[in-house]
């Protein structure tokens, strides 16, 4: 089955990988190797794969303009 990997969205985007889920839902098989991949980490489809890399752009985003403000107020 196709899952799209988000884990690293913001810096390698999405990408796709063969594999199965195991018995366990916090690991996914893929290409004979075991991956730590919890629920919000993948998805099987590419839209909600997408939906939820946006989620973490915009939070992203958030954090970083909250980041820029506290600079800006920062006085010496």
């Amino acid at each position: 089955m196709k899952y799209y990997i988000i884990k690293y969205a913001l810096t390698k985007g999405i990408y796709e990988a063969e594999g199965t889920e195991s018995v366990k839902k916090d690991y996914m098989k893929t290409k004979g190797h075991y991956n730590l991949l919890f629920s919000k980490d993948y998805s099987d489809s590419l839209e909600d794969a997408k939906i939820m890399a946006d989620t973490m752009r915009m939070k992203k985003i958030a954090a970083l303009e909250k980041q820029i403000e506290k600079l800006k107020n920062m006085t010496f």
